[in-house]
């Protein structure tokens, strides 16, 4: 089954994986499974690639995109790292701090 995503195509090939090809010849391995797309952007970035996105829709799964991105990306971790309070550290316009020589 083929399925056309703005300029991507994608086929599904069995066990989750999917050839993406693009509309200027390019084309990528995506794996959903192993979450690893040929195409590196994944990868690096922990953010879904076009790839991906083409592959989810391409068999109308009822996945949540979410599941693909990397945990740090998320809001639970943005709560988390902002849930204690943060010390201000005083700029250049407040003087010299308590110590400095300068």
């Amino acid at each position: 089954m083929k399925k056309l995503s703005g300029n991507h195509i994608a086929t599904y090939s069995g066990n989750m994986n999917f050839e993406v090809r693009d509309m200027h010849g390019g084309v990528h391995a995506m794996a959903l499974s192993s979450m690893t797309c040929s195409y590196r952007s994944w990868h690096l970035s922990e953010l879904p690639c076009v790839h991906v996105m083409t592959s989810l829709s391409s068999r109308r799964m009822q996945a949540n995109v979410m599941d693909y991105v990397a945990s740090y990306y998320k809001k639970e971790a943005y709560l988390k790292t902002y849930s204690s309070s943060i010390s201000l550290i005083p700029g250049l316009n407040y003087g010299p701090m308590q110590g400095s020589t300068h």
